[in-house]
């Protein structure tokens, strides 16, 4: 079984409410099988763009 890294634009639309269903439907198996990676950069990325449930 192949490993696909997900990039940040693809991560953020899949978090995103409203983001791309099919962009949606292709992450899921990735993630459930386990299949899905996700480098330290990338993980950086999505983690300085995150918005905290207290911020204004």
């Amino acid at each position: 079984m192949n490993k696909v890294i997900v990039d940040t634009s693809a991560w953020i639309e899949y978090f995103r409410p409203q983001g791309d269903a099919e962009l949606k439907e292709a992450i899921k198996p990735l993630i459930s099988e386990v299949r899905a990676l996700l480098p330290g950069i990338i993980r950086t990325e999505i983690l300085r763009g995150a918005r905290s449930s207290l911020s204004p």
